[in-house]
């Protein structure tokens, strides 16, 4: 390939990243406002989940070492900074649009200044992604204390990979919709594209699977096996998402994307708790 189209794809590619990066977080580069507005190519999508799960894992390591130097059990706190730092990073938007979608499955009634279900679910969602998000960790109580993960440090460490996942999730639901609402959806995820999105996010998956050995902590095929299936998962949610939104609200829109954040996360936690026990445990 000619140097000049080298440069020309890659420039291509960064407005991309930019321009995905300024439509959905509160990341925005200078200059990309034509691109957070042009049609999206969300291929790329994914690197939106690296970054998110980059910043989280070094969170986590300060939060470790402030652990270590007060010899004090602060994990309650990095378990609130791993659930808290997703909603900051793309400015709420995905709450807002599930908080959209809501209001049109279940309508408010009466005198009701707004649903009741656009704010109930998602408190419900956030208490269910503590809940689950505490297991996967080993940390917090359960119903009985043999029914936990190992209580490992690094297990912390696995959850920043599901922001990444999430990410697929979103990709592949956009994939599998067969009516987009929005022109600059339309056509965004063929299935080359679609592929290099799941190439993405499983490559960073498996990365961050071995990130403990940095911290001289011993990992197992299985762990890396988990952040296989976790892609899956995420496949397997987009899917059932466009068909949910394809029938109940007439395809996609900047709500649904929204709506994909939320609901992905916590079922694709759920799935990794189930898998783990029963394949596992």
């Amino acid at each position: 390939m000619p140097e000049d189209t080298k440069d020309n794809v890659q420039a291509s590619e960064n407005k991309v990243v930019k321009g995905l990066f300024s439509r959905y977080t509160v990341i925005k580069f200078k200059g990309s406002s034509n691109e957070k507005n042009s049609r999206l190519n969300l291929s790329l999508f994914p690197f939106v989940g690296v970054m998110l799960a980059a910043i989280m894992l070094l969170l986590i390591i300060i939060v470790e070492c402030l652990n270590n130097a007060l010899d004090a059990d602060i994990w309650a706190f990095m378990l609130l900074i791993v659930i808290a730092v997703p909603f900051v990073f793309y400015g709420f938007k995905p709450t807002q649009g599930l908080m959209n979608v809501c209001e049109r499955l279940f309508p408010k009634k009466g005198s009701e200044s707004v649903s009741a279900a656009s704010v109930m679910v998602p408190a419900l969602l956030l208490l269910f992604i503590f809940v689950t998000y505490s297991m996967i960790s080993g940390f917090g109580p359960t119903w009985d204390d043999d029914l936990r993960f190992e209580i490992t440090s690094y297990a912390l460490f696995y959850l920043p990979a599901f922001e990444i996942a999430v990410t697929l999730a979103v990709v592949s639901t956009l994939y599998f919709s067969k009516v987009n609402k929005d022109s600059r959806y339309t056509g965004c995820v063929d299935t080359p594209g679609f592929i290099v999105a799941v190439v993405i996010s499983l490559i960073a998956c498996i990365v961050f699977s071995c990130v403990p050995i940095l911290i001289e902590v011993d990992i197992e095929f299985k762990d890396v096996l988990m952040m296989i299936l976790l892609n899956v998962f995420a496949v397997i949610i987009g899917l059932i998402l466009a068909q949910l939104f394809d029938k109940k609200l007439n395809g996609m829109s900047d709500s649904e994307v929204g709506a994909s954040f939320e609901l992905s996360r916590p079922i694709l936690a759920l799935f990794f708790i189930i898998t783990y026990i029963i394949v596992f445990w």
